[in-house]
C-alpha cells in the first residue's frame, strides 16, 4: 500500500532539527510522519540534477550527494560522485558510489569513468537507496538517466554493502542528505540539484511517499 503525503513545510522543520542540536521537542523525520511502531527497512530518494553551462575541458561541474541511515555522517553513510571520482585518487568524469564508516572509506564502485559532462542544460535523474537485509546495509544507485551516461544503475554496478548490527532505518532523515549534498566544484555551472521525493518502506510492506522538491543550496564557487 502506498501512502502519499505533501510534507514540504514539515520536512523543513525536520531539516532544522538535524542541523541543530536535537531536543525532546525535536522529533525525527520518521517519528513525525509514520505511525508509532513503524519499522523502516528500505529508503529511496529521487534526485534531479540540471546542468547549466558544462565545461568538459575542466570537468565542470562536479556534484556529490550523500545518504545516511543516521542523523549525520559520523557513522555509516554513502557518497555519490557525479562527473568525478574522488577515491582512491581523483579521476575526472563518470560516477562513483562510496561507502564510509565515519571518516573511513569501506568500499567504492565506479561507472563510465571516461565520460565527462559536456551538454549545456542536461538533466540527470537517479534514485539513491538503502535497505537492510540479513545483517547487511545495502546502498545502491538505480533508475539513472541522462544524455552523457545514458541509463545507469540497473545493472547493479553501483551497489555495495556494509555488515551492520542495526535492525531498522528509523533514524533516517532527508535533511541529512540535503545538508551534505551539492556541487563540490564549479557550482555556478549547476542550474539546480533537487531532492524530488522520498519513499520509505516498512517491515509490514507499507510504502510512504513524500513529495519534497527541495533544492540544494549551492555555493557561489565558479570555474
Amino acid at each position: 500500500m502506498v501512502r502519499g503525503l505533501s510534507v514540504r513545510l514539515l520536512a523543513l522543520v525536520a531539516m532544522t532539527c538535524v542541523v541543530a542540536t536535537r531536543t525532546a521537542q525535536c522529533q525525527s523525520f520518521v517519528s513525525q510522519h509514520l505511525p508509532s511502531g513503524a519499522v523502516v527497512v528500505d529508503v529511496e530518494e529521487d534526485w534531479e540534477l540540471t546542468v547549466g553551462e558544462a565545461d568538459p575541458n575542466v570537468t565542470a561541474p562536479q556534484v556529490t550527494t550523500a545518504m545516511s541511515p543516521n542523523n549525520g555522517l559520523d557513522s555509516y553513510h554513502a557518497i555519490f560522485n557525479l562527473n568525478h571520482q574522488a577515491l582512491e585518487t581523483f579521476s575526472p568524469g563518470g560516477m562513483q558510489l562510496q561507502l564510509w564508516n565515519g571518516e573511513t572509506p569501506v568500499a567504492h564502485n565506479r561507472l563510465c569513468p571516461d565520460d565527462v559532462l559536456g551538454t549545456d542544460g542536461e538533466v540527470i535523474t537517479w534514485t539513491q537507496a538503502m535497505n537492510l537485509s540479513n545483517n547487511f546495509l545495502y546502498f545502491r544507485i538505480v533508475n539513472g538517466a541522462g544524455e552523457t551516461w545514458g541509463d545507469f544503475g540497473n545493472d547493479r554496478l553501483l551497489t555495495d554493502r556494509i555488515n551492520v548490527s542495526m535492525n531498522n532505518l528509523n533514524n533516517y532523515d532527508p535533511a541529512v542528505s540535503l545538508t551534505n549534498s551539492g556541487a563540490v566544484y564549479a557550482a555556478n555551472r549547476v542550474e539546480s540539484l533537487v531532492l524530488k521525493r522520498v519513499r520509505l518502506r516498512t517491515s509490514d510492506n507499507q510504502i510512504y511517499s513524500f513529495n519534497l522538491d527541495f533544492p540544494v543550496q549551492q555555493s557561489t564557487s565558479g570555474q
